[in-house]
């Protein structure tokens, strides 16, 4: 009982005592709430469906008053009840009466706890009372079901806003104390406060951005933002996503307990005599410096390395990280020691220590002394392994994981990352082929982030000991036009049957849009057939598509030569929008040259007038060599342009020596862009067939009719290459 006594109670008068001197922190920040919160509401309480967007901002606190708010308060709560503790007279008045030190805390720190709470929960109480079904106007139509609508105001969100509002006062709170327990004045306790608050998202923050730097494949960088809003609710708050989670909100309440605990022990430990100093705790003045040299030393390396020149970078980086260790520590160890004279013995030991410390984090990651960089699990410790090299990142590319159904227990890391898994045995041991010889290229690709010709490539894999390991490297065009690996995966027939049509997870496929394929000027629409009316001929094409996929090789995938035509495939999604509407997303799909099966289908239903360009269409074409003055040649030959058409390439795998193409239009040709300008003209206004030629009226001749491809140095006709 006498431990319960010691180490919980608190002193009921002195309690009170303080709720009387400091409510005015509680009666400010009640108005702050009533009059940017509840005042509009009740304002407009008549009709408040103008109002659902404000509800909602508010009741996540997205509300800007409320962000400033959840801040402040804790912080001016938590200066102003323990700024006794930076006063000699105060401090030692206040410890020479009978309680002890537990029951000052204790009875301290509650008091702040319900100054802080105590305007947000009565705010919470009356908008309980107030709340009332409210429906955002601009969703709400007379033949809806309102039943299926999103209550912006209902209790159960008042509720949920009070319990996140309740964990992010009490963790800026704790921490703000625990920051008054190691300062001895109330300035250093306010800035305290505030740093403390935000020192583990800066921490990781800047951790993630030296291992981006320094370690050849580390990808900590995707998940930057979504990792550091999660370290405080506070931040996460900011980001918007509502009510914290069941794990995220356990943690918040552990945090908030063994920092409370932590700083009842310091409390404890407290030399009263030091009020006034900046730190009353030795082990803290060189944390602090450390801490102040640390962001400073990383704050001018990174901007000295971003100002640099590529070739020049390292140096930079490493010149602002010793000028910065230098200025910041020497400007920490005066704000700790409240003094200017810190040059010193002390402060040049101090700094020495500092310094190891720094060469030795900043040297582990160049040297990779953990091995992270040449890590490549085994096949036989890996469940699934997946790449993103297929897709192009787009939300309507053909290889986009959206798109497709996943296999019930692929991690999720996989399905948010890649576009690509592999489960198979030969396929994973492809994938951690793939991955030693991009290591294997290290220094010939670590540079490529900076460079023309490189694109992103990133390797997941899912352990079977539940953990996972990620990379992400940068790979010239070239390697990945010519990996054996990647064809190999892209050819199996894990691959083909996840990426097959008919393993789209949605209902059905709704339109298909046919475009031509950007050679006069645009990617004109020319027409499209709905399921209305062409239902057949849709399941005919995509059975033509899906044909031609799984023949398809990977040489013909990355050959990057001139497309056929594009087709834009609506798909209805499986849910539906707040109006009971369904939901149709578009998928792009590219027609190669090599697509037989759906080419025949276009050519039998009349679409290759405005779709194919001949020989017979081209004056001339004109080659040069990009980036090569007076390089220029003509290829007039019929036969020559004909090959020319077959494989010219409308991307390129290299950053220089590219051969440019322009083709430029006869007489022929250029009736065949007018009538692929009016077709698409005529079949956006809806006034005609678009695969009917014959009623396209001639082109005015205004558009300039050329188109531009390319051809690499390496892959270019001989032909061409005799010509310079």
């Amino acid at each position: 009982m006498k431990s319960k006594e010691s180490y919980f109670s608190i002193s009921l008068p002195m309690f009170k005592e303080n709720l009387r001197r400091f409510w005015p922190i509680s009666a400010v920040g009640f108005l702050l709430y009533f009059f940017s919160g509840i005042f509009p509401l009740l304002m407009s309480y008549d009709n408040l469906r103008p109002m659902a967007g404000y509800i909602s901002n508010m009741l996540v606190n997205q509300n800007p008053m409320f962000v400033i708010l959840n801040l402040t308060m804790p912080v001016i709560t938590a200066v102003m009840l323990f700024a006794y503790l930076h006063q000699q007279a105060s401090v030692t008045s206040l410890h020479a009466m009978p309680f002890t030190r537990a029951k000052l805390f204790n009875t301290y720190f509650l008091s702040g706890t319900v100054l802080v709470l105590l305007p947000m929960i009565a705010s919470g109480i009356i908008l309980l009372a107030m709340a009332k079904p409210v429906y955002d106007e601009n969703i709400i139509g007379g033949s809806v079901d309102v039943s299926v609508m999103t209550d912006y105001f209902a209790r159960g969100d008042i509720l949920e806003w009070m319990l996140q509002s309740v964990i992010i006062l009490l963790f800026i709170y704790v921490i703000s104390v625990f920051a008054g327990m190691v300062c001895g004045n109330s300035s250093m306790h306010a800035a305290a406060a505030l740093g403390f608050n935000f020192l583990v998202p800066a921490l990781y923050v800047t951790i993630v951005v030296y291992c981006s730097m320094l370690l050849y494949g580390y990808n900590g960088e995707s998940e930057l933002a979504e990792t550091t809003v999660i370290l405080t609710p506070f931040l996460k708050s900011l980001a918007g996503e509502g009510m914290f989670g069941i794990k995220a909100t356990l943690g918040y309440v552990i945090a908030i307990l063994a920092i409370t605990a932590i700083s009842a022990l310091l409390y404890n430990k407290r030399k009263f005599e030091k009020a006034g100093e900046s730190l009353v705790f030795r082990f803290m003045i060189p944390i602090i410096s450390y801490l102040i040299a640390y962001f400073g030393m990383s704050l001018l390396g990174f901007y000295f390395r971003e100002i640099a020149e590529i070739e020049k970078q390292d140096i930079y980086m490493f010149g602002g990280f010793a000028a910065g260790t230098l200025i910041f520590f020497v400007i920490g160890r005066m704000i700790v020691l409240k003094t200017p004279r810190v040059f010193n013995k002390s402060t040049l030991k101090n700094l020495g220590i500092y310094a190891v410390i720094a060469a030795v984090f900043i040297t582990s990651l160049m040297c990779d002394l953990t091995g992270f960089e040449k890590r490549v699990p085994d096949f036989h410790d890996v469940k699934t392994a997946g790449i993103t090299i297929f897709a192009e990142g787009y939300e309507n590319d053909r290889f986009a994981a959206h798109y497709f159904k996943w296999e019930d227990g692929v991690n999720a890391l996989l399905t948010r990352d890649v576009s690509a898994f592999f489960r198979d045995e030969e396929n994973i041991e492809t994938v951690a082929e793939l991955h030693r010889e991009i290591l294997s290229n290290k220094e010939a690709f670590k540079d490529l982030q900076v460079a023309e010709g490189g694109r992103d490539f990133e390797i997941a894999y899912d352990m079977k000991a539940g953990t996972d390991l990620r990379r992400t490297y940068s790979v010239p065009l070239k390697f990945y036009s010519k990996s054996d690996a990647l064809a190999k995966l892209f050819e199996s027939r894990e691959f083909k049957k996840h990426f097959s049509f008919y393993n789209i997870k949605a209902k059905r496929f709704s339109s298909v849009t046919i475009s031509e394929a950007q050679a006069v000027g645009g990617m004109f629409e020319l027409a499209t057939l709905h399921e209305s009316n062409a239902g057949k001929e849709i399941k005919d094409i995509i059975a033509c598509l899906e044909k031609d996929f799984q023949a398809r090789t990977y040489s013909q995938e990355v050959s990057g030569v001139r497309r056929y035509c594009v087709l834009n495939l609506g798909i209805v999604e499986n849910n539906r929008d707040d109006n009971g509407n369904e939901i149709v997303s578009y998928m792009t799909v590219p027609v190669l040259q090599s697509d037989k099966n759906t080419i025949k289908w276009l050519r039998d239903n009349g679409y290759s007038p405005l779709l194919e360009i001949t020989a017979d269409m081209i004056d001339h074409v004109e080659v040069r060599i990009d980036g090569v003055d007076n390089s220029f040649a003509d290829v007039s030959d019929p036969s020559q342009i004909a090959d020319l058409l077959s494989t010219c390439k409308e991307s390129t795998n290299s950053a220089n020596g590219i051969y440019e193409l322009t083709f430029y239009m006869n007489a022929k040709g250029k009736q065949f862009a007018a009538n692929v300008v009016n077709a698409a003209s005529a079949y956006s206004s809806g006034e005609i067939d678009a695969s009917k030629t014959d009623e396209v009226q001639l082109f005015d001749g205004s558009l300039s009719a050329e188109m531009i491809y390319y051809y690499d140095a390496d892959d270019a006709p001989e032909f061409i290459k005799k010509l310079f």
